[in-house]
Protein backbone atom coordinates (compact mmCIF):
# COMPACT_ATOMS: atom_id res chain seq x y z
CA UNK A 1 0.00 0.00 0.00
CA UNK A 2 3.00 2.54 0.76
CA UNK A 3 3.85 2.19 -3.04
CA UNK A 4 0.93 3.12 -4.60
CA UNK A 5 1.45 7.45 -3.93
CA UNK A 6 5.10 6.87 -5.31
CA UNK A 7 3.73 4.32 -8.20
CA UNK A 8 1.35 7.26 -9.05
CA UNK A 9 4.28 10.03 -8.26
CA UNK A 10 6.23 8.12 -10.87
CA UNK A 11 3.67 7.53 -14.02
CA UNK A 12 2.58 11.67 -13.59
CA UNK A 13 6.05 12.30 -14.00
CA UNK A 14 6.84 10.11 -16.93
CA UNK A 15 3.56 11.20 -18.58
CA UNK A 16 4.71 14.79 -18.23
CA UNK A 17 8.26 14.43 -19.64
CA UNK A 18 6.96 12.49 -22.76
CA UNK A 19 4.79 15.47 -23.13
CA UNK A 20 7.36 17.61 -22.82
CA UNK A 21 10.10 15.75 -25.14
CA UNK A 22 7.24 16.09 -27.94
CA UNK A 23 6.55 19.74 -27.39
CA UNK A 24 10.67 20.18 -27.64
CA UNK A 25 11.17 18.18 -30.72
CA UNK A 26 8.40 19.79 -32.17
CA UNK A 27 10.38 23.06 -31.47
CA UNK A 28 13.19 21.62 -32.56
CA UNK A 29 11.94 20.85 -36.24
CA UNK A 30 11.07 24.30 -37.23
CA UNK A 31 14.29 25.88 -39.30
CA UNK A 32 16.44 28.38 -37.57
CA UNK A 33 15.92 31.68 -39.57
CA UNK A 34 19.84 32.61 -39.55
CA UNK A 35 22.61 31.37 -37.45
CA UNK A 36 23.75 32.87 -34.26
CA UNK A 37 26.90 34.11 -33.81
CA UNK A 38 29.37 34.21 -30.49
CA UNK A 39 32.44 36.46 -30.08
CA UNK A 40 34.73 35.33 -27.56
CA UNK A 41 37.61 37.20 -26.71
CA UNK A 42 40.52 36.74 -24.86
CA UNK A 43 42.85 37.93 -22.52
CA UNK A 44 46.17 39.96 -23.14
CA UNK A 45 46.50 43.05 -20.93
CA UNK A 46 47.25 46.02 -23.25
CA UNK A 47 47.83 43.64 -25.80
CA UNK A 48 44.06 42.74 -25.62
CA UNK A 49 43.06 45.88 -27.87
CA UNK A 50 43.59 44.37 -30.53
CA UNK A 51 40.14 43.31 -30.44
CA UNK A 52 38.63 45.97 -31.08
CA UNK A 53 40.25 45.92 -34.98
CA UNK A 54 38.52 42.70 -34.53
CA UNK A 55 35.16 44.54 -34.05
CA UNK A 56 35.80 46.87 -36.59
CA UNK A 57 36.45 44.36 -39.35
CA UNK A 58 33.03 42.65 -38.01
CA UNK A 59 31.25 45.66 -38.29
CA UNK A 60 32.39 46.66 -42.10
CA UNK A 61 31.56 42.93 -42.94
CA UNK A 62 28.43 43.30 -41.82
CA UNK A 63 28.62 40.63 -39.75
CA UNK A 64 25.70 40.43 -36.66
CA UNK A 65 27.46 39.34 -33.03
CA UNK A 66 24.27 37.93 -30.88
CA UNK A 67 26.56 37.20 -27.85
CA UNK A 68 29.92 38.76 -26.66
CA UNK A 69 32.12 36.46 -23.79
CA UNK A 70 35.82 37.30 -22.78
CA UNK A 71 38.36 37.15 -20.20
CA UNK A 72 40.30 39.98 -18.85
CA UNK A 73 41.23 42.32 -21.25
CA UNK A 74 38.98 40.83 -23.57
CA UNK A 75 36.32 41.01 -21.22
CA UNK A 76 36.36 44.76 -20.74
CA UNK A 77 36.23 45.32 -24.95
CA UNK A 78 33.44 43.09 -25.09
CA UNK A 79 31.51 44.56 -22.27
CA UNK A 80 31.58 47.92 -23.49
CA UNK A 81 31.31 46.45 -26.89
CA UNK A 82 28.13 44.83 -25.34
CA UNK A 83 26.63 48.56 -23.67
CA UNK A 84 26.75 49.75 -26.80
CA UNK A 85 30.11 51.43 -27.27
CA UNK A 86 31.39 51.72 -30.86
CA UNK A 87 34.76 50.05 -31.91
CA UNK A 88 35.75 53.71 -33.02
CA UNK A 89 35.06 55.23 -29.36
CA UNK A 90 36.42 52.28 -27.52
CA UNK A 91 39.99 52.85 -29.45
CA UNK A 92 39.98 56.43 -28.42
CA UNK A 93 39.74 55.57 -24.84
CA UNK A 94 42.33 52.77 -24.81
CA UNK A 95 44.69 55.08 -26.58
CA UNK A 96 44.07 57.82 -24.44
CA UNK A 97 44.79 55.57 -21.06
CA UNK A 98 48.14 55.83 -19.56
CA UNK A 99 48.81 52.51 -19.29
CA UNK A 100 51.49 52.33 -16.60
CA UNK A 101 49.42 54.44 -14.48
CA UNK A 102 46.67 52.07 -14.38
CA UNK A 103 48.84 48.92 -13.78
CA UNK A 104 50.94 50.93 -11.11
CA UNK A 105 51.39 48.75 -8.15
CA UNK A 106 52.38 51.59 -5.66
CA UNK A 107 49.63 53.96 -4.89
CA UNK A 108 50.53 56.67 -3.12
CA UNK A 109 50.67 56.74 0.82
CA UNK A 110 47.42 58.56 1.34
CA UNK A 111 45.22 55.19 -0.97
CA UNK A 112 47.26 52.60 1.63
CA UNK A 113 44.77 51.06 3.62
CA UNK A 114 45.46 51.94 7.84
CA UNK A 115 47.18 48.60 8.55
CA UNK A 116 49.81 48.96 5.81
CA UNK A 117 50.41 52.96 7.17
CA UNK A 118 51.25 51.38 10.37
CA UNK A 119 53.71 48.71 9.35
CA UNK A 120 55.31 51.62 7.37
CA UNK A 121 55.94 53.82 10.85
CA UNK A 122 56.97 50.69 13.25
CA UNK A 123 60.82 50.24 13.33
CA UNK A 124 62.28 47.86 11.14
CA UNK A 125 65.18 45.86 12.73
CA UNK A 126 67.28 44.07 10.27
Amino acid sequence: MRRTPFALFAAVLAALSLAASWISTAADLAPPRHPRIGLVLSGGGARGSAHIGVLKVLEELRIPIHVVVGTSMGSLVGGSYAAGLTPEILEQRVTQVDWNTLFNDDPPRKDWPARRKQASEAPTFD
